[in-house]
């Protein structure tokens, strides 16, 4: 792909879409210099942890989420004729700051010739729990089919409701997910949600139910342990058996689930793919396939109680044969400089680059009738 036509694609803008800020559009907003610095000192201790692997035997029983508390569910639903809720997609995300979630790009919504305008009102997004569990006396009830809890009131009651804001897609997840895997540049498939800020949440609710997860920095060895943690809110095959539900109803798992893999490749082939075709990417051979929900759940390494992101997990179909057999994830330290200029949330010196063209992102701001496509304008193809 040329690069005149990723620019042509880049500073074409339409509607809500945004490549750069004008003074009528509005700016992704980004976390402050004083928040970045807390967010750095309470992470950069990794030399603090690094003596001592943490390594979680969950062997199939609950984790404490107090171990996880920056994953968050995110469900794309609309309305239907009889008021309940059609699910379309369910993934996984990770809080990252105060007003930002991580996930996948391939979560949302696309058509041959770029992404879909989706209302963010579509967009649901639960958090502070380790079962996300709701019942109709709450709130924030939804309609939407769920396995109970074990301990319904107590779970029910910490649930959050997140508000999204607005949401970045960088022009390079949109392109990969366009066109499958781009080999001329690193793997990107991800997405950032601006969310209503975390301080906000409701005096009923204990703050350290949800803070945000350290982003590893560029620096951390690649290999620093030899266990990788997944967390998702996914479903599973033994999940969806194990419950009863009526024909049409679609049941999502609302419990956290947690995998370790131990056969994770950064930036290299396993031994059954003889190309260089592996730079720039995480590439794992899990034990089990993937599931839907599992798309957009945080990568990590762990050292001491403290986990560090160091991917953001890709569960896209079109992927290529050589792949299918695999888990991809996007490698977060080649985005390092992006995620900076666009969040605040810098791990090394604040980057004040310029960035490339497929570095440039699309913004979606408010709410329109879900029927534009971002990406290429109308007549690039």
């Amino acid at each position: 792909m040329s690069s005149r036509w990723i620019a042509a694609i880049c500073f074409i803008c339409v509607g809500q879409a945004l490549c750069s800020s004008t003074d009528s559009q509005r700016e992704f907003l980004k976390i402050s210099p004083a928040q970045n610095q807390l967010l750095k000192e309470e992470c950069s201790n990794l030399n603090s942890h690094a003596g001592s692997v943490f390594k979680l035997l969950s062997g199939g029983l609950e984790e404490n989420y107090d171990l996880f508390n920056f994953m968050v569910q995110i469900i794309h639903v609309k309305q239907k004729g009889d008021g309940k809720l059609d699910i379309v997609s369910i993934c996984s995300g990770a809080v990252i700051s105060d007003i930002h979630i991580i996930t996948a790009a391939s979560c949302f919504d696309y058509e041959y010739n770029g992404i879909v305008n989706t209302p963010l009102s579509e967009f649901k997004i639960y958090g502070g729990s380790f079962c996300l569990y709701m019942n109709k006396k709450q709130a924030l009830y939804d309609n939407i089919v769920r396995k109970e809890c074990p301990d319904v009131k107590s779970y029910s009651d910490q649930v959050l409701s997140i508000k999204p804001i607005s949401l970045l897609i960088p022009m390079a997840s949109v392109i990969s997910n366009l066109h499958g895997i781009p080999f001329y540049g690193p793997y990107s498939d991800i997405a950032i949600f601006e969310v209503e800020s975390l301080s906000n949440i409701p005096k009923n609710h204990d703050y350290d139910l949800i803070s945000p997860i350290c982003i590893a920095s560029p620096l951390m060895p690649e290999r620093a342990t030899p266990v990788y943690t997944i967390a998702s809110f996914g479903r599973r095959k033994e999940i969806l058996e194990s419950i009863k539900y009526n024909d049409g109803e679609n049941p999502i798992n609302v419990r956290l689930n947690i995998e370790h893999e131990y056969n994770v490749h950064i930036n290299k082939c396993p031994s059954s793919i003889h190309v260089e075709a592996c730079k720039n990417i995480i590439i794992i051979e899990p034990d089990l396939p993937a599931a839907e929900g599992d798309n957009g759940s945080p990568v990590m390494v762990t050292f001491g109680k403290k986990h560090f992101l160091v991917g953001v997990l890709s569960a896209r179909e079109n992927v290529g044969p050589a792949y299918k057999k695999y888990i991809l994830a996007t490698h977060i330290t080649e985005f390092h400089r992006s995620i900076c200029n666009y969040t605040g949330i810098c791990m090394l010196e604040n980057s004040t680059d310029i960035l490339s063209e497929s570095e440039q992102a699309i913004l979606i701001t408010k709410d329109d009738d879900g029927k534009s496509v971002f990406g290429n304008g109308t007549s690039i193809f």
